[in-house]
């Protein structure tokens, strides 16, 4: 037996212990007892496993070499994302996913009551004080088990586990595509990719989707060149689970039923093959089971989060012109004819003479479109929705993914690449639309979470593909090899090691020791150190409000409209523009005041005693003052804000300063001191403080963007 049989079982086992998870949270039996007994149930499996091919059938182990050269690497990669993993991180997805988690290991079910989530973004409001993560609960579940089994610090050896899978699946796959040189060269390359190590360290969801489209194409490809056609329909159970992990998984889901149902019905086989068989369609049933999980969470939780990341391809596509898109659409039909259908013309063998043709056509678009993209900063007419695929081609360079396109290139235009690179090509198809419309807050590195999954490893596979392919002497592969791991290596080397927030956990923890059930720590409003509250909340199960926002947009709208008409003057007049802010206070805190009533002792954080809402400062008492020191990446390309205020008048000079320090290379100190107050009476509230210019400006601009102004 070999090590790539052992790891492909053990990976379709993971992926059955995934399903059950999915099944324990949205069912309602999760608890980490049934974690337990799902974990006992593999084990006993994989006890079986050993008993009935080491005992009883007597089978050898044939590890090759490369083989356990390219585990031992990928176990080195796997440990660095574990003992090495980010600390707490003040919000965004990852705090979503760890406070989801948490909550679901927990409460034993994806709802959880938590009259305080109102004031959180990324959770989705069921009924009454029940609300659900906005995500996924893919990559939810996996966390709340390893949270479950170990706690905190044990939820980070998901993301080596994952690491580990997705790798194999890397260098199996090279492996079964040419060689296993070229699987090693792969993962090399792949496993020192900045975005590769950066996104290994923390909790996002494209971790997990990463290891599923792989095994998917790993199991895909080793059915299809080896016959094992029973490895066809197995894949079907991670392909499912992307439906339950990202919103674009279904997109890959139709791709991929799509091509690999035309792939098979063009593959030639024996006059006693099938691949038909009662045991391969048997199988089918995992999968199956997995789309009714899927049904049943969408009726019970919510599919706005799915049908929103469907919709981003819809977003994508409509931001093409109408010609383009047909006529890319007519050329797509025509290539699938022409690939599949097309006896005349010959098949994928044919297409493998045309790579050269292919290659031209690629950079005379890329020639195009720069060309275009000159003219339109020549005459100050670029706009975002233009310049983002410009955007992203040179965030890709920035990254020195250009270095694998030449690679790419050259394959194009020496033909090497075979028709079985033609059919990983189809099935990864969907990730370049992201190179249109990410649809993602611009700021590196998170911007390079669109690509992690599929578009980074595809490029570094067919990279890997002509590496390998190169006819020259081995010490100029070697050198080239050596020059591109270094090259990825000294972009890498400031993230390799480093941890983002490092002991930012214990001081937050330290701070909220003295806290108990009665205590309610108001936040003074604010969405920049007020995202620490996710970690406050729950991780360590302190009652805090990030902001005294309790009412829904609907309730907001409906106030604010209401008051302008009471004093239309707010545009011109300050003491109007007051007077509608004290409506949306008085308004908010009726909401609010249910809350703090419920509480015996309420303490406001703030960064100033002068700058909170609702309570005086002669009633606010002074407890202690609390300070959060800890280092971090600093980011790049920060400028969401200015894509959303520029409109038709984009300056490129301001998007290429904001691209220097691309990757983030440089890291920060943060220092942030906050004043801990009690308030004294917590019924004494006012209303009618008086707004500095900054916040006359800042609400006016708020009020008019909610009334439409």
């Amino acid at each position: 037996m070999t090590l790539e049989a052992i790891i492909k079982k053990l990976s379709l086992l993971f992926t059955l212990f995934l399903g059950g998870l999915l099944f324990l949270s949205v069912f309602g039996f999760f608890s980490a007892q049934n974690v337990r007994v799902l974990l006992y149930v593999c084990l006993a499996m994989i006890l079986l496993f050993l008993i009935k091919n080491f005992v009883f059938d007597k089978i050898r182990l044939r590890f090759a070499k490369s083989d356990i050269v390219a585990v031992l690497l990928i176990l080195i990669f796997a440990f660095l994302a574990f003992q090495f993993h980010h600390d707490l991180q003040r919000g965004r997805d990852e705090m979503v996913h760890l406070a989801s988690a948490i909550k679901l290991s927990h409460s034993g079910s994806l709802a959880f009551e938590d009259p305080l989530a109102r004031t959180f973004s990324g959770f989705d409001h069921i009924k009454d004080n029940f609300y659900t993560s906005q995500f996924l609960p893919g990559y939810i579940s996996l966390l709340a088990a390893f949270y479950s089994v170990s706690g905190l610090n044990f939820v980070y050896a998901a993301n080596a586990m994952l690491i580990f899978f997705s790798l194999s699946a890397i260098y199996f796959l090279g492996k079964r595509l040419r060689s296993p040189a070229m699987g090693l060269v792969a993962v090399s390359w792949l496993g020192t990719f900045y975005a590769v190590l950066w996104f290994s360290k923390r909790l996002n969801s494209e971790i997990l989707f990463m290891a599923l489209f792989w095994l998917v194409i790993w199991y895909f490809f080793d059915a299809l060149k080896l016959r094992r056609w029973i490895w066809y329909f197995l894949s079907f159970i991670p392909l499912t689970l992307m439906l339950l992990t990202r919103g674009e998984g279904f997109i890959y889901f139709l791709a991929y039923l799509f091509f690999s149902i035309l792939i098979l019905a063009k593959t030639p086989t024996k006059t006693d093959e099938r691949i038909v068989k009662k045991r391969n369609v048997f199988v089918l049933i995992f999968p199956v089971g997995v789309i009714a999980i899927l049904v049943a969470y969408l009726i019970k939780y919510n599919s706005n989060y799915l049908l929103s990341q469907i919709n981003n391809y819809q977003a994508a596509t409509s931001s093409i012109s109408p010609i383009i898109f047909v006529a890319a659409i007519i050329a797509f039909v025509l290539f699938i004819y022409y690939s599949f259908f097309s006896t005349a013309q010959g098949s994928t063998e044919k297409i493998k003479q045309k790579q050269r043709i292919l290659l031209y056509i690629i950079l005379a678009a890329i020639v195009l479109f720069e060309l275009l993209f000159a003219y339109k900063v020549y005459t100050d007419s670029l706009t975002w929705s233009f310049f983002r695929v410009q955007f992203s081609l040179e965030i890709m360079t920035l990254y020195f993914v250009f270095a694998f396109a030449l690679f790419i290139f050259r394959g194009l235009y020496t033909r090497v690449f075979s028709k079985e690179t033609f059919y990983l090509t189809l099935f990864v198809l969907p990730s370049f639309i992201f190179l249109i419309e990410s649809n993602i807050a611009p700021d590196q590195p998170w911007f390079m979470r669109r690509f992690l999954a599929v578009f980074i490893p595809y490029i570094i596979l067919m990279a890997a593909f002509v590496f390998v392919n190169i006819k020259t002497i081995v010490e100029k592969k070697v050198l080239l090899f050596v020059g591109v791991l270094i090259i990825n290596l000294v972009i890498s080397l400031p993230v390799l090691v480093f941890v983002d927030n490092k002991g930012v956990s214990t001081e937050i923890e330290s701070f909220l020791d003295d806290f108990s059930g009665q205590d309610l720590l108001l936040m003074e409003p604010g969405w920049d150190w007020q995202k620490w509250a996710y970690a406050m909340r729950y991780v360590y199960h302190v009652n805090v409000l990030p902001n005294l926002n309790l009412l829904s947009k609907e309730d907001i709208e409906t106030t604010l409209k209401q008051a302008a008409n009471q004093y239309p003057a707010w545009q011109e007049s300050n003491e109007d523009l007051l007077a509608i802010r004290n409506i949306q206070e008085q308004k908010n805190y009726q909401a609010l005041k249910p809350i703090i009533a419920s509480y015996q002792n309420v303490y406001v954080l703030s960064t100033s005693a002068f700058a909170y809402p609702y309570y005086d400062v002669l009633n606010l008492k002074m407890e202690r003052e609390f300070e959060l020191d800890y280092r971090t990446l600093e980011p790049s390309t920060q400028i969401l804000g200015y894509i959303k205020t520029s409109g038709d008048d984009m300056d490129i000079n301001v998007i290429r300063e904001s691209q220097r320090n691309t990757p983030p290379r440089r890291t920060e100190e943060v220092k942030n001191d906050f004043l801990l107050l009690k308030v004294v009476d917590k019924d004494e509230v006012v209303f009618g403080k008086e707004m500095s210019e900054e916040e006359v400006v800042e609400y006016r601009a708020y009020l008019g963007e909610v009334l439409g102004r």
